[in-house]
């Protein structure tokens, strides 16, 4: 992998500041008890900065979808993530379409408005990366899904009559 030189002499940088014969020096050059424990210091002060920094938290984002009866396939945002009871990572909030179905069941589809909370709205996101665990953020969906019921003859046979005249009524429109 190769590295733009600006980050590689950052590096090249930081990482001579901590080599103990690279002490800063006074105004005559020389190396004195004096600025030898300032650079000291200020060698400390950047070591636990970086290790700050690199340990700082980030967020996990997770939805965790139940339904009743378990075990129904899940789709978010058409893409399948599993059955019941399973969780989904996500990186931006916003709304989902949540599809779950089963055989022998009727298939749910819904919106599901997945909102921030206050820590990941700006301004309050910069201060996230001052916390140094992981914050999870988990939005917990719940869903029943009904079992399949046949539609009776009679609605059947009104369907066919509906779609009959629409398709008599467009024949007639084209003549």
């Amino acid at each position: 992998m190769v590295f733009p030189k600006n980050i590689v002499r950052q590096w090249e940088a930081l990482i001579t500041a901590f080599r103990p014969d690279k002490f800063l020096l006074n105004i005559s050059g020389k190396k004195d008890r004096l600025s030898v424990m300032s650079s000291l210091k200020l060698n400390l002060f950047v070591f636990i900065g970086l290790i700050l920094f690199v340990s700082a938290g980030c967020a996990e984002r997770r939805l965790i979808i139940y339904s009743e009866p378990t075990g129904a396939k899940v789709l978010v945002d058409d893409e399948e993530k599993g059955v019941t009871p399973t969780t989904v990572n996500f990186t931006y909030y916003g709304t989902r379409e949540i599809t779950l179905s089963k055989e022998g069941y009727q298939t749910f589809k819904t919106h599901a408005s997945i909102k921030p909370p206050l820590l990941h709205i700006f301004p309050f996101d910069a201060l996230m990366f001052l916390i140094p665990y992981p914050i999870s953020d988990d939005h917990i969906l719940a869903y029943e899904i009904k079992p399949y019921q046949p539609p009776l003859a009679e609605e059947l046979m009104k369907r066919v009559q509906i779609l009959k005249e629409q398709l008599n009524n467009e024949l007639s429109r084209q003549k």
